[in-house]
Formats: C-alpha cells, sequence, structure tokens
C-alpha cells in the first residue's frame, strides 16, 4: 500500500500562503515548512480568495505513531497543535510503533522513517485543509514521515542519526585545547547527540582507545558513523577528520595538543610584529592578533620590532621582507590545521619553520620597504 502524502496545488497569489502553496508545489516538506504550513491553518481562511468556504468544522482523526524513548525525535507536537486550533474537531491517538496496531500500519502503509503522523478524515471540508490535503479527499488518508534525522529506520530495526562522541583528553595540559565542548558545539550545527564519553587519555579506556585508533595525540575525538546521516555536514566532517575501520571518524586537529610520542606540548605559537613607527597611515599590526585568535591560535608569548630596529633589520634581511606592518609566527604554527589552509593565499613557510605574512594590502594600508611608498593609503 502506498503511502499518501501532500497533494499539489495550483499556486495561489496570496502572501500569508505562500509557504504553504510552495511545499504542496514542490512535494517536499521539512521541520520548518511542516512548522509553517501547519501554523497558517488557524488565519489562512480568511485571506482566501477564491476557494470556497466549505461546511464547518471538519472531523479529523490524528494518529501519531511514536518511539517509545528517542526524545529527540521530531514528535509533530506543534503541528498537531496547530491543526487542532483551525476550526476542526479533532480527535487524536498515540500508539507505540512496537505495539500490534502501530506493527500493522507500518507494514500496511510501507513507513520508513518513525515517528510519523496519519491524518484522515474530512481533510477537504475547509479551504485551509483543501489547501494543504487537496480538493479529494483519500479514504486511507495522509503520511507524514518524520522530516528530520534522528528517527527510527524500520529497514535498520534502530533509531539513527544520534551521534555518539567520545573525547581523550589530558587534565594535565592546563593549555590544550579543551575538545569537551565539541559534542555542544556540534549540537549547535545540527547533529542530534547520543552518548558523551570524556576520558583521560591514559585511564584504562582511554588507553584502549588509544591503542585501538593508534592516537598519536589529545585531545582527540571519535564520532561514530551515524554522522553520515547528515549529508550536508558529512563532507565537512570528511575534511576534519579520518574514517576509521568500525565507522567510527577521528577528530585529531585540536591544538594546542601534547604529542604522545614525546610529551611535548605542540602548538605554543611565539608571535612576532614588525612595523614602521614612523608609518602612521599604515594600520595598527595588532589587528592580527585579532585574526589569529579567530583561528583559535594559540600565542603563548609575543614581541614587537620597529624596522629601524636591529631586531627588525635582521628579520628584513634574513626573510627578504617588503612590505611592513607584517607578523612572524613560529614553526609551532604547523599545529594547526586553520594556519595550514589560510597561509598559503597570505604568507610563506621558510627554510626554518617560520611563517611570514607578504600581504599587508589585504589589511590595510603599508609601506613598501623597497621603494619607500605607502600603498592604500586613504586620504
Amino acid at each position: 500500500m502506498v503511502v499518501k502524502r501532500l497533494k499539489k496545488v495550483a499556486r495561489l497569489d496570496i502572501a500569508i500562503v505562500a509557504s504553504v502553496a510552495i511545499i504542496l508545489l514542490t512535494g517536499v516538506y521539512s521541520v520548518w515548512e511542516l512548522n509553517e504550513a501547519f501554523s497558517s491553518l488557524a488565519s489562512v481562511t480568511a485571506n482566501l480568495s477564491g476557494v470556497p468556504d466549505l461546511p464547518k468544522p471538519a472531523e479529523i482523526k490524528v494518529t501519531l505513531i511514536e518511539v517509545p524513548g528517542c526524545t529527540k525525535c521530531y514528535n509533530f507536537s506543534e503541528l498537531v497543535n496547530a491543526l487542532n486550533s483551525s476550526d476542526v474537531n479533532i480527535s487524536f491517538e498515540r500508539i507505540s510503533f512496537d505495539s500490534v496496531k502501530g506493527q500493522q500500519m507500518v507494514r500496511d502503509y510501507g513507513l520508513e522513517k518513525l515517528p510519523a503522523l496519519h491524518v484522515m478524515g474530512e481533510t477537504n471540508k475547509t479551504a485551509a485543509l483543501a489547501l494543504l490535503f487537496g480538493t479529494k479527499q483519500e479514504e486511507e488518508g495522509f503520511f507524514m514521515e518524520s522530516p528530520t534525522v534522528p528517527y527510527y529506520s524500520v529497514k535498520s530495526g534502530r533509531v539513527v542519526g544520534l551521534v555518539n562522541f567520545i573525547v581523550l583528553k589530558d587534565s594535565s595540559c592546563e593549555k590544550c585545547y579543551d575538545a569537551s565542548k565539541i559534542p555542544s558545539q556540534a549540537e549547535g550545527v545540527g547533529l542530534a547527540i547520543g552518548n558523551v564519553t570524556i576520558t583521560e587519555y591514559n585511564s584504562e579506556s582511554g588507553s584502549s582507545f588509544v591503542r585501538k585508533y593508534n592516537i598519536t595525540h589529545v585531545p582527540s575525538v571519535l564520532m561514530s558513523s551515524d554522522v553520515e546521516y547528515y549529508p550536508d555536514l558529512i563532507n565537512s566532517i570528511n575534511e576534519i577528520s579520518k574514517k576509521q575501520s568500525d565507522g567510527y571518524y577521528l577528530m585529531d586537529y585540536f591544538a594546542p595538543y601534547r604529542e604522545l610520542s614525546t610529551g611535548r606540548v605542540r602548538g605554543l605559537v611565539e608571535v612576532i610584529y614588525l612595523n614602521d613607527s614612523n608609518c602612521t597611515a599604515c594600520y595598527n599590526v595588532s589587528l592580527h592578533e585579532g585574526a589569529l585568535r579567530n583561528l583559535d591560535v594559540f600565542i603563548e608569548n609575543y614581541s614587537t620590532y620597529d624596522v629601524a630596529s636591529a631586531e627588525g633589520a635582521s628579520l628584513i634581511a634574513k626573510y627578504n621582507i617588503t612590505g611592513v606592518p607584517t607578523i612572524l609566527l613560529s614553526p609551532e604554527a604547523s599545529a594547526y590545521i586553520s594556519i595550514q589552509r589560510v597561509w598559503p593565499t597570505v604568507g610563506t613557510v621558510e627554510a626554518d619553520g617560520w611563517y611570514v605574512f607578504r600581504n599587508p594590502g589585504v589589511v590595510g594600508a603599508y609601506l613598501n620597504l623597497t621603494t619607500g611608498e605607502i600603498v592604500n593609503k586613504t586620504e
């Protein structure tokens, strides 16, 4: 038996129902679209033009097939409440998918993603309902399966889309990156979080993870394979992680970190600011500090030299610097994936490992040391 979904309708030139019309025209619905559609039910009738008012109230039966224990699954509550307030006499039934009736409905209607909402009855009796469900009343009603993860996959026999995290940390390293915040950050970009385990890398359980995944530095974070249910995020995750043989994704790009083979803390960066104090039109070299912090670079210490100083002159000669203000980063900057990605567009990495910023023009006015000209100067 085929699951019936919302019917397509002609586009109506009415602003208040634009979002509903788009849903029905495309035949696609999302969490936001569903909420928008049902929240429009109460007010849409009075604004419809050219759609005849039909007898009210409509008798509607709504059945929610839910998944016990899945507190993060989409529960359709906003939709049911909105439908209940839109000139409809609604009878509501809540059943578990693993009940006899629930299993029967799953089989009969070929449901794949749960929870699911079944709406049947006089779905065409009011103009607003007709707009959503079409003018033809379907004997079997309409189903809306869970529009987003996590959901219970009938095929897999489990809730999918709950991502488990394992965070390996080193509490003895006060300057190391705090990776314990990664799960909450992941939740902020749309991941549904399952179990979170935070453990010391040298504890019994931590040591087993270090051996199993050949972890070379901490902090490190492991994410379960359910992250693959997020197609909008998986490409980015692949860029910053390595998939393991058991399906987990290992993220070990955080810095500062402790290198397990040596015990050394890497990623403590020394910064050198180089400027010309006589160039009042030049940009403030301290602007670079904010940029580095935005890249999560840990600045261990910094020095500032003028081009007229012995140290400044030495740096200019050693690295053939042609424009100031500029900055130099110690070789520890190599610990940061953010620096590795951005630096080729703004600077060079020298033979001794130092990073030299060579594009001051992207920041503001600067002094060309070869010509003595102030470039990008604003009047």
